[in-house]
């Protein structure tokens, strides 16, 4: 049981080390430690102690039980896809937040316009949109920046906010606005869906 509690350290720091992309010396260091004595953890000459197993889950992002048992790269690459999942359902769970939260301002605003003006403001419905349409175009950029959604959502914007403008002032028959869109939509295709990002700079 012994002999195969250090095997699994040994396996475990030389596997975790290469994951990381560090060389035995950078290992070293960040545990201060000399790479001699590394080399010979990972080799089965010599086995940790638990100051030396305690930084090393640290810098692997692991427990020191996880370093005595095998497969602890497995179990880091699953800890790491659970994070993961668990985050994205988060960043969805807010965006869902902020986009009922512009959904409610728009209800209070139409409520409260017809209780206590007796003005029946629909087209608050129409405006909500914009900023719902924004949420949307932020969050899948920062997180995924799927080229065909960015356009989506930015087109929603746009027909929204001419709908909105339209439908606010239609005694004015402004339907010419709507000639604006065409060549605006046009961008939004280009920059979004064609344009390829700039490469750095060396």
């Amino acid at each position: 049981m012994e002999n195969n509690i250090e095997k699994n350290v040994a396996d475990n720091i030389k596997a975790l080390r290469l994951q990381a992309g560090l060389k035995q010396s950078e290992l070293g260091e960040k545990i201060a430690y000399s790479d001699k004595t590394v080399s010979k953890w990972e080799n089965g000459l010599s086995v940790p102690d638990i100051t030396a197993l305690c930084a090393l889950a640290d810098v692997f992002g692991l427990t020191v039980d996880d370093l005595t048992k095998e497969n602890a790269v497995e179990n880091l690459a699953r800890i790491s896809g659970d994070e993961a999942r668990a985050n994205r359902a988060n960043e969805i769970a807010m965006m869902c937040l902020s986009v009922m939260s512009v959904v409610l301002v728009a209800c209070f605003v139409y409520t409260a316009l017809w209780l206590f003006q007796n003005v029946n403001f629909w087209q608050v419905f129409v405006w909500m949109v914009c900023p719902s349409a924004l949420i949307a175009y932020r969050f899948n950029r920062v997180n995924y920046n799927v080229k065909w959604v960015n356009a989506l959502t930015l087109s929603l914007f746009l027909w929204a906010l001419l709908a909105a403008l339209f439908l606010q002032f239609i005694n004015y028959m402004m339907w010419p606005l709507f000639f604006i869109g065409l060549p605006l939509q046009a961008m939004i295709i280009i920059s979004t869906l064609f344009r390829k990002p700039k490469k750095p700079r060396r």
